[in-house]
């Protein structure tokens, strides 16, 4: 199947000959299923290439590559001067759920005992709860930061758990990411809350959280004027950048007023 792809013998060796060479076909088969065009196909297939010989570089098998390897090869893989993303970096996410059946580029991270802990509040806030995968993943952002402060690596010990700490934690956390104040509060005071309900800890610890001030509409982006609409639209149709992609999500943004993540999740097959 990689002839489909590659015309060149010598180029197809030498895909089969690196580190990725064993998977590279049945990755080209299924990319042909799912309906890749073949330039894209080709530079999915040339990105696992140079992914396989970057850890092989590291001394990190792909069944041994976690998705920390993967993070680190994209950021050592500079945009081009244009800010676009290198041949080399196309579609890796797509291409680690591709390889995920084979079990490469998908070994689990060590867990930590913290990581324990966070596993099961992020089950309580999925079952009891029911919030949203992304409001989780947001709580888990700061709580990992709580953990690694007060524990470091070790297991969490409640007892050394204090108001004075938890003030000061928050205060750094606020002064760290100003915008996000708001979610440090909230994703605190839920973990500790779930901690008194265990018995881990006394119910006084949570109103220890420091009220953090708000004010209404101060974070509302500032939006663009017609003028500037305007111009952003005409450089989706240059002649040296921008596509009608582009075009038609920055219309859905402006006309519409979808959030960015309601965006990016559109598909075709939601439009009637």
């Amino acid at each position: 199947m990689l002839q489909l792809y590659f015309a060149n013998l010598e180029v197809r060796e030498d895909l089969v000959a690196g580190p990725m060479g064993p998977y590279l076909p049945s990755l080209a088969v299924r990319l042909s299923e799912l309906g890749y065009s073949r330039g894209q196909a080709r530079r999915l297939l040339v990105t696992a290439d140079a992914l396989g010989r970057w850890l092989k570089q590291q001394g990190v098998t792909p069944t041994e590559a976690t998705a920390d390897h993967v993070r680190a090869y994209a950021a050592s893989q500079q945009r081009t001067p244009a800010g676009k993303s290198r041949d080399t970096a196309t579609g890796l996410t797509h291409l680690v759920e591709y390889l995920k059946p084979w079990g490469i580029l998908c070994k689990p991270l060590p867990c930590s005992p913290a990581d324990e802990h966070l596993q099961r509040f992020d089950d309580y806030l999925q079952r009891v709860r029911g919030l949203a995968q992304n409001t989780r993943h947001g709580y888990a952002h700061y709580l990992r930061r709580f953990l690694k402060d007060f524990f470091g690596e070790a297991a969490p010990d409640w007892s050394a758990l204090t108001a004075s700490r938890i003030c000061q934690f928050v205060q750094t956390e606020i002064e760290r990411t100003p915008g996000g104040k708001g979610q440090v509060v909230s994703s605190l005071r839920t973990y500790l809350r779930f901690l008194v309900t265990k018995g881990q800890i006394s119910a006084s610890l949570v109103r220890a959280i420091p009220r953090v001030r708000r004010w209404y509409d101060a974070t509302l982006p500032r939006p663009l004027s017609a003028d500037e609409l305007e111009n952003v639209l005409a450089a989706c149709q240059s002649p040296w950048g921008g596509t009608r992609r582009e075009r038609a999500l920055i219309l859905l943004l402006a006309r519409l007023g979808l959030r960015g993540g309601e965006a990016r999740e559109l598909r075709l097959e939601y439009i009637d």
